[in-house]
């Protein structure tokens, strides 16, 4: 008797165990597949090019070109994001120096205004891609998502 509890328990254990392993598992495959910055970009430009009716070819051109403007405009955001702790560094300094905030902020500005112009670069290498038709609703969508940004506080080409 004290057999067959035993095994019981150790079944409805190993149960749970592989239950637990296998529900972890299908949670990381969900958070890296469904979840993750790369996956939600691929899901945007995939119903951008439906919503534009691109070719096969003209998807390739744009994914290409998404890909160029990405690794050009990470080197700029990493640059800012340290400009704005070195801003942040003087900030906090028991006096801080205003010569030195300003030249911050003035670096801050030209790095965003570069990142603005590899933004609007890349659309016209976007837009260079469609015919008529597409160019229409491509300006559509970008007004309609800068609209969107516009209501919530954003600014700019740039997410």
């Amino acid at each position: 008797m004290n057999n067959n509890r035993a095994l019981k328990l150790f079944l409805l254990v190993s149960l749970l165990l592989n239950f637990s392993i296998i529900a972890a598992a299908g949670y990381f495959y969900y958070r890296e597949n469904f979840c993750s910055v790369t996956a939600r970009a691929e899901k945007r430009q995939a119903a951008f090019a439906k919503k534009l009716g691109l070719s096969p070819e003209q998807r390739e051109m744009m994914g290409q070109e998404e890909q160029r403007f990405r690794s050009a405009a990470e080197g700029a955001r990493k640059e800012l994001i340290e400009k704005r702790k070195g801003l942040l560094k003087v900030l906090s300094e028991e006096e801080p120096d205003r010569a030195a905030i300003d030249t911050i902020l003035s670096e801050i500005v030209a790095t965003q205004g570069r990142i603005e112009a590899q933004a609007v670069e890349h659309i016209l290498n976007e837009k260079s891609v469609l015919d008529k038709e597409q160019k229409a609703r491509f300006m559509g969508l970008l007004e309609k998502r800068l609209g969107a940004h516009s209501h919530a506080g954003r600014r700019g080409f740039v997410q």
